[in-house]
């Protein structure tokens, strides 16, 4: 985007988002790469802005480009840029926003602006929130534990690599619900922390994943797997633009000086690491339809793509089979 050209039909100059054309030359690609790279995970940054930039001919020889350092600048101003300021409540009652939206909105009209305290950014409220705001409050809970991360990860990474850290290392108050009410007030009713918890998660897969769910049929694993390699090929006949019947599944058993194997292998889209960890191992959570999809691979929701697995537990039924699970991607 930065150097994209634009004309008007009435004039022969061009138009740049960055006017200075020395600025735009010299930082115009590590500006569009820290931008379009704005949620990418900590590690992911490091790994991509690791080296720090030269200063350009018509700058001091003393000065650097720290591409990792604005990156992550950029990243908790963004996040943490959340009160009153962003959302006027005369704004609000002009538009109409969708319910989602909505909540946004009616907690962050309530916020004060942030202040620092020793290394904690603290979020205060000028009003309270009555009960029928409760889900708004729990929304700005949640919101600030959001910042609270981004907060302390960027903190570690700066931390490990020897540079200057930030005077915002944390949130304050968010660790605890009744805590959190002494900042940010409710009015009527009582917040408690009590959320789901799970002690036995391999339990809950033996109950849900397994036998309890699918009976004794050993063959239920293999045909979630087929399903799962099913869905792969499908996406990348899309993303690829390949003939309906292409794709390729093998499956095959074998014996070794260990045990049995069995091996389901196909062609399909394969699984990026973020998919690994947060997805295929994540227990009811799916992929297909995520936020991370949809960033991988842009279009590929809009283009119709019926998936067979949806509820993100189909994977663990292979413990129906055996004790121990090896994937290559």
């Amino acid at each position: 985007m930065a150097f994209a050209e634009w004309k008007a039909e009435s004039s022969s100059s061009s138009q740049y988002l960055i006017e200075d054309n020395q600025i735009r030359q010299s930082f115009g690609r590590i500006i569009g790469q820290i931008a379009n790279r704005h949620w990418w995970t900590i590690t992911e940054l490091e790994a991509k802005f690791s080296r720090v930039i030269g200063a350009p001919p018509w700058c001091p020889d003393s000065w650097l480009i720290d591409p990792l350092k604005v990156a992550c600048i950029l990243r908790l101003a963004d996040a943490s840029h959340i009160d009153a300021r962003r959302a006027p409540s005369f704004l609000r009652a002009l538009r109409k926003l969708p319910i989602s939206s909505d909540q946004h909105w009616k907690f962050q009209e309530k916020l004060q602006k942030p202040y620092l305290s020793d290394d904690a950014i603290v979020y205060t409220s000028g009003y309270a929130f009555p009960l029928q705001d409760a889900e708004a409050w729990w929304l700005c809970l949640e919101t600030l534990r959001m910042v609270d991360r981004e907060l302390r990860e960027v903190d570690s990474l700066l931390a490990e690599k020897g540079l200057h850290r930030f005077a915002a290392r944390r949130v304050a108050g968010i660790d605890n619900p009744e805590r959190f009410d002494s900042y940010v007030h409710t009015d009527g009713w009582r917040p408690v922390n009590a959320y789901i918890q799970v002690s036995d998660v391999p339990s809950l897969i033996r109950h849900l994943g397994g036998e309890e769910l699918y009976g004794n049929d050993k063959k239920v694993a293999i045909r979630e797997l087929i399903q799962n390699a099913s869905d792969a090929i499908r996406a990348r006949r899309i993303v690829e633009n390949r003939p309906k019947d292409w794709g390729t599944i093998c499956v095959t058993k074998g014996k070794d000086e260990r045990s049995d194997w069995l091996e389901i292998q196909d062609n399909g889209i394969g699984m990026s690491p973020q998919v690994l960890t947060q997805y295929l191992l994540d227990f009811g959570k799916s992929y297909w339809g995520s936020d991370l999809m949809i960033e991988e691979f842009p279009g590929l929701l809009a283009s119709g793509l019926d998936q067979t697995g949806k509820f993100g537990i189909g994977f663990l039924s292979i413990f129906m089979l055996g004790s121990a699970v090896r994937i290559a991607t």
